[in-house]
C-alpha cells in the first residue's frame, strides 16, 4: 500500500475486533487506530538492521481510541545472530542520521509527558506497547549491504572506485527504503492479556 492510503478511517466492525471504549485507559483494547510518521517506521527498521539497536515504535497509556505510536529506542539487540552491520568500511553511507533516534525519541516522550491526562496517575501500573518496525511491513526487505554492492560493483561494467562504492550504495539504501514505504500494512493485531485486538494504522508524512 502506499503510504496514507487509509487516512485517518476506523476499521469497521467486519473487518477488525470491534474496539471497547468501556475499558479501563489502561487496556489496549480501547485503540481503534494507531497513527505513526512513515520516516518513523522506516528509520526504525534500518536502525535495527545498521546499529543492531532495538528502535521499537511505543503506544504509551492511557489508551484511548486513537493512539500515537513513536520512535523509543529499547536498547542493545541480545541475539547474537543479528545481521552484520551495513556501514563498516564506507562509514555512514546513507544520508540518514540513524543517530539522531535518540535524540527523537526524547523529544516525543517530552511530548508524550505534556499530552498524558490527568488520570494517567490512576493508571501509571499500565504497560507501554512496544511495537516492532516490521510489523508495520508486509515483508520487510533484505537490507542492502556494503559488500553486496561491492560485489555488484565489481562484476559491472564500471570500474571500481571507492567513491562508485559509496554513490551506488546510498542508491541501494534510497530503494530500499523506498520499498519498505511501499509495503506499509493497513493493520496490526496487539496481544493483549485477554484476547488478539487488531487496529488500524493511518501513516503520517
Amino acid at each position: 500500500m502506499n503510504a496514507g492510503d487509509n487516512g485517518d478511517e476506523d476499521p469497521t466492525p467486519e473487518e477488525y475486533n470491534r474496539a471497547d471504549a468501556t475499558a479501563t485507559p489502561g487496556s489496549p483494547i480501547r485503540i481503534r487506530s494507531l497513527a505513526v510518521t512513515t520516516t518513523d517506521v522506516v528509520d526504525a527498521l534500518e536502525a535495527r538492521v545498521r546499529r543492531q539497536r532495538r528502535i521499537v515504535l511505543r503506544v504509551t497509556p492511557p489508551f484511548s481510541g486513537r493512539m500515537r505510536a513513536r520512535l523509543h529506542d529499547a536498547g542493545v539487540v541480545e541475539d547474537a545472530d543479528a545481521g552484520p552491520s551495513a556501514a563498516h568500511d564506507l562509514g555512514s553511507t546513507a544520508n540518514h542520521d540513524l543517530g539522531s533516534i535518540g535524540d527523537r525519541d526524547a523529544e516525543q516522550a517530552a511530548g508524550n509527558d505534556a499530552e498524558r491526562t490527568a488520570d494517567h496517575s490512576e493508571h501509571a501500573d499500565a504497560t507501554p506497547i512496544s511495537l516492532p518496525p516490521e510489523r508495520f511491513v508486509d515483508g520487510p526487505p533484505a537490507y542492502p549491504t556494503v559488500d553486496e554492492t561491492e560485489d555488484e560493483l565489481r562484476v559491472s561494467e564500471t570500474t571500481y572506485t571507492r567513491d562508485e562504492h559509496r554513490r551506488r550504495h546510498q542508491e541501494a539504501v534510497e530503494a530500499w527504503r523506498e520499498t519498505v514505504r511501499d509495503q506499509l500494512v493497513d493493520s496490526i493485531t496487539i496481544a493483549t492479556e485477554t484476547r488478539s485486538h487488531t487496529v488500524a494504522v493511518s501513516y503520517l508524512s
